[in-house]
């Protein structure tokens, strides 16, 4: 899995060379060391590498709430319209964002002697806790109706199918799909039940692998964008299926099926 800055880096540059992730696996924006979180040596506490700088004159790295002053730039970097620069607490220069840094080719990390020196200050931190519990109350459970649950997926259709591409959003790309994909291992020739296939995009992925997809969807909105002639629209549980052995069960929940793999 690669690092999620890196994949963005390579998009905009397809010569920019992608590193694993290292650290926040498991979340929708897996780093690389470069890109995590780097000890501001003014407060001591750790900073996203785009709120961070590194002051020259003293060769320390310093967070965008302990700069003097801070400024956006207009100057296109890394497919961002402009970057960040903060002025240096101990010398009193500009300096501009880590990620402004490696766009220009100045990160320490591309410089021998500054080397261990950035690796040192690079956060301990192996992953970030986004959402603490709030200790609210849960909603009391109740029975949906397929027309209800259709309703609420079309509502969305749109607004997700505009986020996927050929792998899915981010969510796909760097947290679920991975996993999934290598307790599968080789599909070729399997027969694949992808339950709640949305817009297809893993449909297209398996059956490009050589397996063999049946594609069902409860929402007509999300279906309508799927290129797919084994596509069924409507619930699972009222969808007549081609009568074959299905070797896979793909579904947001996990199926019981005797013989068969469920993700």
């Amino acid at each position: 899995m690669n690092c999620y800055y890196c994949d963005k880096f390579h998009a905009a540059d397809d010569t920019y060379a992608a590193s694993p992730a290292t650290r926040d696996l498991g979340s929708d924006a897996p780093r690389c060391d470069k890109h995590w979180r780097y000890i501001c040596a003014k407060c001591g506490n750790p900073s996203h590498f785009i709120g961070t700088s590194f002051c020259t004159e003293t060769n320390r790295f310093f967070c965008s709430n302990c700069a003097t002053e801070s400024e956006e730039i207009d100057a296109p970097t890394w497919g961002w319209a402009g970057h960040d620069r903060h002025r240096s607490p101990w010398s009193g220069e500009w300096e501009p964002a880590l990620d402004r840094l490696e766009f220009i080719g100045n990160h320490s990390f591309a410089d021998d002697a500054l080397r261990t020196t950035a690796a040192s200050a690079i956060s301990g931190e192996q992953m970030l806790t986004r959402y603490p519990s709030s200790g609210g109350a849960w909603r009391e459970s109740r029975e949906f109706s397929d027309d209800e649950v259709q309703q609420n997926w079309n509502t969305n259709a749109v607004r997700w199918d505009e986020g996927y591409d050929d792998d899915g959003d981010r969510n796909r790309r760097y947290q679920s799909d991975e996993p999934m994909l290598e307790a599968l291992g080789h599909v070729s020739g399997l027969n694949v039940l992808d339950i709640g296939s949305g817009n297809g995009y893993l449909s297209r992925k398996l059956a490009r692998a050589g397996a063999s997809l049946t594609g069902v969807e409860l929402s007509d909105e999300s279906s309508a964008s799927q290129p797919n002639e084994n596509l069924s629209t409507g619930s699972v549980s009222n969808t007549t299926i081609a009568q074959r052995p299905i070797s896979v069960f793909l579904a947001t929940r996990r199926w019981t099926k005797p013989s068969a793999t469920t993700c």
